[in-house]
């Protein structure tokens, strides 16, 4: 299930609110094989995807996220 989602993500015409939903499901499940996929979505254009990206990442591997986030620039769309 999880490498079909993340097939998912990976394409590019997959339209964006469809792209949010997988997000979101990876998040529900808590694969922590889903991480990377998400936490590589936290720099993303899109400030929806960013907010579902940081949502996901953190039911994922709560420990891990701490850590990625602190390395994140400043978001110029919530700053």
């Amino acid at each position: 299930m999880r490498m079909v989602l993340q097939r998912v993500i990976e394409d590019q015409a997959t339209p964006p609110n469809l792209a949010l939903e997988v997000v979101a499901a990876l998040g529900a499940t808590g694969d922590p094989r889903a991480f990377d996929t998400v936490s590589d979505l936290l720099t993303a254009k899109w400030a929806p995807m960013r907010a579902a990206a940081l949502t996901a990442a953190a039911r994922i591997d709560p420990e891990n996220f701490l850590i990625v986030v602190s390395a994140l620039p400043t978001d110029a769309d919530w700053s």
